[in-house]
C-alpha cells in the first residue's frame, strides 16, 4: 500500500503519476517476485520448506527498502504455501511422518504391554488370594474335623466308663 507519511505519498505520487492502479500493483509484485527469487536462490529448499517464517520475513525485509523508494509499504507479507512440480517436498515430509507413525507404533505397542503387565500381575495377585482363602478355609475344616473327632473321641472315653 502506499505509505502514510507526506514524504512515502510523494514519492509514490511521483512513481505512479499517470499509471493505474493495475500497474502499480504489478511493479509491486516485480519487485517482491525479484526478491523472492534471490532469496530463494540463497536458501536451501529444506530451509525455506522448514521455516517458512525465516523466508517471508527476509523477503520483506529486502523488498521494503525497494518498494519504500517507490512510497510503498509492506502492511502483511505471508508465504501461504511451498509446492514443487516434482515431489521433493512431499518427499522431504515422509521421513519425518514415517518416524511420527513408528513411534507412535512403538508408544501403543508399549502401553499394550504395560497392560498385559499389569493384567497378568493384577490375575496373579487374585489367584494368589484366592488360593489364601481356600487354604484358610480348608485349615478351618480341618480344625473343625480335628475337634469333632476329639469330641467323639472323649464322649466315646465317657460311654466306656459309664
Amino acid at each position: 500500500k502506499v505509505g502514510s507519511s507526506i514524504g512515502e505519498i510523494a514519492t509514490a505520487a511521483e512513481q505512479f503519476l499517470g499509471k493505474t492502479r493495475q500497474d502499480m500493483e504489478n511493479e509491486a509484485r516485480e519487485v517482491l517476485e525479484g526478491h523472492l527469487r534471490s532469496i530463494l536462490g540463497s536458501m536451501t529448499v529444506e530451509e525455506i520448506y522448514k521455516n517458512r517464517d525465516k523466508f517471508s520475513q527476509e523477503v520483506q525485509r529486502v523488498a521494503s527498502q525497494d518498494l519504500a523508494k517507490m512510497g510503498l509499504v509492506i502492511v502483511s507479507f505471508t508465504i501461504k504455501d511451498v509446492r514443487d512440480k516434482n515431489g521433493y517436498l512431499d518427499a522431504l515430509g515422509k521421513p519425518r511422518i514415517a518416524q511420527v507413525k513408528r513411534d507412535a507404533d512403538i508408544a501403543t505397542a508399549e502401553a499394550e504391554k504395560e497392560t498385559r503387565i499389569k493384567r497378568a500381575e493384577a490375575d496373579k495377585e487374585a489367584r494368589k488370594a484366592e488360593l489364601e482363602r481356600l487354604t484358610e478355609i480348608a485349615e478351618a475344616e480341618k480344625i473343625n474335623q480335628l475337634k469333632l473327632a476329639e469330641f467323639r473321641r472323649e464322649q466315646d472315653i465317657a460311654k466306656a466308663r459309664a
